[in-house]
């Protein structure tokens, strides 16, 4: 199997050191880290790149390229803000190599899981691949967590799933993660689903029962 190359582009000096000296190690089945200056950043197309707090700048400028950047911060370092389309995982300093690496393996397996046929409602499509909820005058794309977060309550839409349960499965075994942070998730995805297909009370929420998606209205 051919592994994609996925690109690495810190400023650094002891970042791209660290990088320079496991670069040539077979570290991942899916893919391999190739250091890179910004000239190539700039010239060259790519879907997913490693990026530290200094190049956030010229990578902003740069923004559409991307499917998926991986930030590597500083403990004040602020967050990157870019288009809503494009994946951002935020890796704090310190960190372990395998931390990122997983990370990156489970986007990949996440992609992958959702490559399926297109998803066909009464007035919407549904494409797992791209993250997009269309019909014929109105598109939304999610972002990968809103992605996965709609998918969830698809599977679950004849019933309501509670909070707990809704978390494990997004966000799996992450202990640091609670239910303000999904009802947060969730109220963004709600207002975003309003604005671009003026879908209202599509995410519907009962005490005591959880969360529904609202099928007939798809």
């Amino acid at each position: 199997m051919v592994k994609r190359n996925i690109p690495v582009f810190v400023k650094d000096e002891l970042l791209r050191s660290f990088f320079d000296e496991i670069i040539d190690f077979n570290l991942s089945k899916l893919f391999k880290l190739t250091l890179v200056d910004e000239e190539i950043v700039k010239s060259k197309e790519h879907k997913i790149i490693i990026i530290d707090q200094d190049s956030v700048d010229i990578i902003k400028f740069q923004k559409k390229k991307y499917d998926l950047i991986v930030l590597i911060s500083s403990q004040n370092s602020s967050n990157l803000n870019v288009d809503e389309c494009i994946d951002v995982i935020n890796i704090p300093a310190p960190f372990k190599v395998y931390e990122i690496l997983n990370r990156i393996e489970n986007y990949f397996h996440q992609i992958n899981t959702h490559s399926k046929q297109l998803m066909s409602f009464k007035f919407f499509t549904f494409d797992p691949s791209s993250r997009i909820l269309s019909n014929k005058k109105d598109s939304l794309r999610f972002t990968e967590k809103e992605s996965q977060i709609f998918m969830c309550l698809l599977e679950h839409s004849e019933t309501n799933i509670q909070k707990k349960d809704l978390l494990n499965k997004v966000w799996k075994y992450n202990n640091e993660i609670d239910t303000h942070t999904l009802e947060t998730h969730i109220y963004s995805l709600r207002k975003k689903i309003d604005k671009k297909l003026r879908l209202k009370n599509l995410i519907c929420f009962e005490e005591k029962k959880g969360y529904r998606l609202n099928k007939l209205l798809l």
